[in-house]
């Protein structure tokens, strides 16, 4: 079910969930996929920034695609379509003449990391470019400096480290070849680039994943999450969605009358459940609210 086909992973099945709100976007409509130990907070037009508490991993993630056939590079955010918010997993759609992307953003409860998960309709070979601002900040008020970002080509995937040694983040697919040069013991100046390349003749049975994670300890923790990441990624989404399930028909439900006010309800409890997070060194408990933190180092409410 999660196997590695030689041009991408194998799809899994979603389950339908009563209470997703399906929207159209706009380019303004904020969107997240939250766990214990790490978030993606994001617009529906297909910006994000990626948290492994209590570090910002990336920030500015975005993509775009490149049509080979027509040479052209078509920016995500001139073809969103439609948001859909579940609890377990959140979709972007993306609609353009040749090509649809469905967008999964995946958080595992509690893994530190997130997914990305592209899921590409096409008859078309494309190239699909993930740019991203390496950061590797923590939560204010700490710091720390000297970042610096390297490709690792044994795991296709940029490492992100800074001067003491002990911090880590990791983005990358193992289908993902690089775009960007990278400065020795610097960040680049620029935003840096990778790309995957989709096959049009098997596009339709395979999904595309993006890991970013991270290690308050080593490099070699750093990338053994990575890995272990893209073995487990049916699994973390069925766990995500047995705990939601669970949440809302073991927990108190409402039967008012009003089905809009019954559908607030259960995203409410969700909400409160998704307010619990897991720091390291800092330990664990409710948080405020989430929210983008731009140029700052405060994810909405979400900091300590």
């Amino acid at each position: 079910m999660n196997s590695q086909k030689n041009n991408g992973f194998e799809k899994f099945a979603l389950n339908p969930n009563p209470i997703e709100l399906i929207s159209v976007s706009n380019g303004h409509l904020y969107c997240e996929n939250v766990g214990r130990k790490a978030a993606i907070l994001g617009r529906d037009n297909g910006f994000f920034e990626v948290w492994v508490y209590p570090f910002k991993i990336v920030s500015q993630l975005q993509f775009s695609v490149f049509s080979p056939r027509y040479q052209k590079i078509i920016p995500a955010e001139k073809i969103a379509l439609q948001l859909i918010n579940r609890p377990e997993m959140t979709t972007l759609i993306f609609s353009h003449d040749i090509f649809t992307i469905q967008l999964h953003l995946l958080t595992p409860l509690n893994e530190p990391g997130s997914l990305l998960l592209f899921d590409v309709d096409t008859e078309n070979d494309l190239e699909i470019y993930v740019q991203f601002v390496p950061e590797l900040k923590p939560m204010w008020p700490a710091g720390v400096g000297g970042q610096y970002a390297v490709w690792l080509e044994e795991i296709h995937a940029y490492l992100i480290g800074e001067g003491s040694r002990q911090f880590y983040g990791v983005i990358g697919s193992l289908l993902a070849e690089p775009h960007s040069e990278t400065p020795g013991h610097q960040l680049p100046d620029d935003s840096m680039k990778f790309a995957i390349s989709v096959n049009g003749e098997t596009a339709n049975r395979i999904i595309l994943p993006v890991v970013i994670t991270g290690s308050m300890s080593s490099k070699e923790e750093a990338v053994e999450r990575y890995k272990r990441f893209f073995e487990s990624i049916p699994d973390f989404y069925q766990r995500n969605f047995t705990h939601y399930q669970r949440l809302r028909e073991e927990f108190v439900s409402l039967e008012s009358g009003d089905n809009e006010f019954d559908l607030a309800f259960e995203w409410a409890k969700i909400s409160l459940d998704k307010g619990f997070v897991e720091s390291p060194g800092l330990g664990n408990g409710l948080v405020a609210g989430y929210g983008l933190s731009g140029n700052s180092y405060r994810p909405g409410f979400a900091w300590f």
